[in-house]
């Protein structure tokens, strides 16, 4: 925690910062796998951030990666236990990508790292493993809400919030986004996924006919 008497952010700082939402590179919840990373942050610098930032009115956005060299079941609880208890307004997963160019393919036969880009495996988890986890996490978290990598991600936020549209009206949206998300992961018959999708889009649909967002 920086001393009392310094400022976290300055005060233009911060309105940048509102109308745009703050990016966060979290990457994981457990400190054996930023340490793995070469990170130097530590978890409850990462708390005391985000706490900062939403004490401020300051949208946060967390990335996290799922599956890098040394990721097991109790660290992956970990980040998930991180998510609940610090609740970053919107979150994503990332399935780990192997690139050798970086320094961790320099300690491929420490972690027994095999294969490259997303098929790979190492000592504790292998792609497919991972990829289990992700939908697990995003079928879970609770407090904090998943948004999509592509096409609709933290930088339209400083779109959507100049073109008139507040903080509360943007995560009413990623909410029901949410769960079409896990909709799209559902193995029900068809018919039932599309009566459970009506469900999910009428209040939106309620609130277009109703007229311009306040």
């Amino acid at each position: 925690r920086p001393p009392r008497s310094t400022p976290l952010y300055s005060s233009a700082a911060s309105d940048v910062y509102k109308r745009q939402g703050v990016f966060l590179g979290i990457e994981s919840g457990a400190p054996e796998i930023l340490k793995n990373m070469n990170k130097f942050a530590k978890i409850d610098r990462y708390s005391y951030g985000i706490d900062s930032l939403k004490k401020r009115g300051i949208m946060t956005y967390a990335s996290i990666i799922i599956g890098f060299p040394g990721e097991t079941k109790e660290t992956i609880n970990q980040t998930m236990r991180f998510l609940e208890d610090n609740a970053p307004d919107l979150y994503n997963l990332q399935l780990y990508y192997h690139d050798v160019r970086t320094p961790i393919h320099e300690e491929a036969s420490k972690y027994n790292i095999r294969g490259a880009g997303y098929s790979w495996s190492h000592a504790s988890m292998n792609w497919k493993e991972a990829s289990g986890w992700v939908e697990h996490m995003y079928r879970n978290i609770r407090n904090s809400i998943p948004l999509t990598l592509y096409g609709f991600s933290i930088w339209c936020m400083a779109y959507l919030l100049s073109s008139g549209l507040n903080k509360s009206q943007i995560l009413e949206f990623v909410r029901h986004a949410r769960e079409l998300l896990i909709l799209s992961l559902d193995e029900r018959d068809s018919r039932d996924r599309i009566a459970a999708l009506a469900e999910i889009l009428r209040p939106l649909a309620q609130a277009v006919v109703a007229g311009p967002l306040a």
